[in-house]
């Protein structure tokens, strides 16, 4: 992909679905960095690794018997992290499809995302244990060390036996860490000192899904409540004092994180499968969970209007991704079908020569006698 040659004033955001890959098993989806690989998790244990060039599936990563619920890149593309709902996570080298590193945990496990400029560390949100921070061995026959995270003195819940964390989300260097808990809370830890840097209070339902933008200074959560909630996160950098937005920190100025748009369908009061930031980072994307419904709703991140609405088979939708670079989601249907949104790009062939007629279909060219 050339991107001096795309269009520059090009909408963000999809129109209609251009393509569609035949996974009966997929459930999950993520792009890699670059976006030119396409990962999706099964149901039956596997990992397919697509390329987006050619739709063909390249890598088969067998992970285990059980489902996958997850699944996460690296920030070169190299390493793919697999987890399912029996508590195993497998972080595998794409160049030999190899596993760097696996690591298992009593409960199933609800998020896993890799450190973004380390790939062979990792944080696991286990359902019923205190979040992890999983370090690859530099020999891979040799186990990772495991290093728990108390982000709260609650950390796991006495009666229920539930960790407080159901979701967590790296900064943009990977030197804090977002965890949304059970408790409507989010909460940014510093990786290295494992301490809690700041935290608010969204709501008191639990944080499902948690994201950030691709610039680093907001981040999207979707709650119980059935409320997307943009947050602004100020973050002292761990060397020189800068703040997350490429700017120097005043000295007066601390750690926080503050709403600034909530975002939420009054009218249906859907819930909501997960929301992530476009490519640049001023519209949300979002999913409803319906079971005849296959929408992926736009919303404008600054003022928390519906942009666009993109409509597909009546098909119960389960997961999707958006693309890093280019205006293409990639969505899962409940039969395991992957449909590929993308922008048809208009030609204008009027540009050419006088007398240049363009034509809908083909018909029958006559040419005159002299």
């Amino acid at each position: 992909m050339n991107r001096q040659l795309l269009d520059p004033f090009e909408p963000e955001y999809p129109e209609a679905i251009e393509a569609c890959l035949d996974d009966e098993y997929a459930v999950k989806c993520a792009f890699s960095h670059n976006g030119s690989l396409l990962a999706t998790a099964r149901s039956d244990g596997q990992c397919f690794i697509w390329d987006m060039d050619t739709l063909n599936v390249m890598r088969r990563l067998q992970h285990g018997e059980a489902a996958l619920t997850g699944l996460g890149w690296s920030r070169s593309g190299r390493y793919v992290l697999t987890y399912d709902g029996v508590g195993v996570c497998i972080l595998w080298d794409l160049e030999d499809c190899s596993v760097r590193a696996r690591v298992a945990f009593e409960s199933a496990i609800l998020c896993a995302r890799v450190h973004p400029r380390n790939s062979k560390q990792f944080i696991v949100c286990p359902s019923r244990e205190a979040p992890c921070l999983v370090t690859a061995s530099a020999n891979a026959d040799e186990p990772p060390s495991v290093s728990p995270i108390c982000i709260s003195a609650e950390g796991i819940d006495q009666k229920t036996k539930a960790a407080a964390s159901t979701c967590c989300c790296f900064a943009k260097k990977g030197i804090y860490v977002f965890f949304g808990t059970s408790k409507g809370q989010v909460h940014a830890v510093h990786v290295s000192t494992q301490k809690v840097v700041c935290s608010v209070k969204l709501s008191s339902s639990a944080v499902n899904t948690i994201s950030r933008n691709p610039r680093g200074t907001d981040i999207v959560t979707n709650s119980s409540d059935r409320i997307l909630r943009v947050c602004q996160v100020v973050l002292p950098a761990e060397e020189g004092g800068s703040d997350v937005r490429k700017g120097p920190m005043p000295a007066k100025l601390e750690p926080s994180m503050s709403v600034t748009t909530k975002i939420q369908d009054i009218v249906n009061r859907v819930h909501w499968i997960q929301a992530v930031f476009s490519s640049s980072g001023d519209y949300i994307v979002s999913g409803i969970e319906h079971k005849a419904e296959h929408n992926i709703y736009i919303w404008d991140k600054f003022g928390g209007s519906l942009v666009k609405m993109l409509t597909g088979p009546n098909e119960l939708l389960e997961d999707f991704a958006v693309h890093p670079l280019r205006p293409i989601y990639a969505s899962i249907s409940t039969f395991g079908i992957i449909y590929l949104w993308t922008r048809v790009p208009q030609q204008n062939w009027n540009a050419f020569a006088p007398g240049f007629r363009e034509l809908e279909e083909n018909i029958d060219f006559v040419e005159p006698e002299d």
